[in-house]
């Protein structure tokens, strides 16, 4: 009987201080996106999705749009002789993602989050990328990189982006409107909603959208890979035929004078 007694003792503890230990854990990150997808048809022009969630109250928030990691080959660029640009050699860049999208708060920055955010963000990115061959100049290949993705709008910073809610006991509400470039290719992404606060470790939480492609898209993109011959013999005909139809354009505007 006592024996009883006791393992209902142990077990009505156990749950006391699990029950404790919940209470005294950290709130969570917890967020949805809208859509979760998306179809790039002839007409798309970018699009946006909608963000909405919790963080701890005493936290600020960033987001992250990363697409899968990929190797991009650049060709070098120079001078010879002091006259002429020709290619001097090719550059890789691995370990970099095709799309790198952040949304940070609103309000001024403090030097604490600040830093956080440029770790979280292009300086982290620059960290964890491998530039081939290694005697290349590093940070100005890089940076090179960089101007090409941002041209292109597949990587950028926006300031200002995210909406955080007063506290409401032990978290604060969490929404954006993201936009997304009109160069965002098909594919998986993984968005992030990123709680910071001043001497902690950021906590991360992620869901994944799908980008594919659908219409004319769809199809170039599906004989481009899956008939590459076909691809290549209609890609002459049009040119040819578009060079035809300049031709006549033009000799036809001569004539008319």
């Amino acid at each position: 009987m006592r024996t009883k007694i006791l393992l209902v003792a142990m077990v009505c503890f156990a749950a006391l201080a699990f029950d404790l230990w919940a209470d005294d854990s950290p709130p969570q990150t917890t967020f949805s996106v809208h859509p979760g997808q998306i179809r790039i048809g002839a007409d798309f022009n970018g699009d946006t999705v909608t963000v909405t969630g919790r963080i701890p109250a005493d936290a600020t928030a960033m987001i992250r749009i990363t697409g899968q990691p990929e190797t991009c080959k650049l060709k070098e660029k120079g001078r010879v002789l002091g006259i002429l640009w020709m290619n001097l050699g090719s550059v890789e860049i691995r370990k970099v993602p095709s799309v790198f999208l952040t949304y940070l708060p609103e309000g001024p920055h403090d030097p604490w989050l600040a830093d956080k955010l440029q770790t979280l963000g292009l300086q982290g990115l620059r960290r964890q990328a491998e530039i081939l061959p290694a005697d290349k100049q590093q940070d100005s290949v890089f940076e090179e990189f960089l101007k090409l993705k941002r041209k292109g709008g597949l990587y950028s910073a926006v300031d200002q982006a995210i909406v955080l809610g007063p506290a409401d006991g032990s978290t604060r509400s969490v929404s954006a409107s993201l936009a997304l470039p009109a160069a965002l290719p098909a594919g998986h992404f993984v968005v992030e909603l990123i709680s910071l606060r001043k001497d902690a470790e950021p906590i991360a939480a992620n869901q994944q959208i799908t980008v594919s492609e659908v219409g004319m898209p769809a199809w170039i993109s599906n004989l481009a890979f899956k008939h590459g011959t076909l691809y290549g013999v209609l890609s002459v005909l049009v040119a040819v035929i578009a060079g035809l139809m300049t031709g006549i354009v033009f000799k036809g505007g001569k004539g008319s004078h």
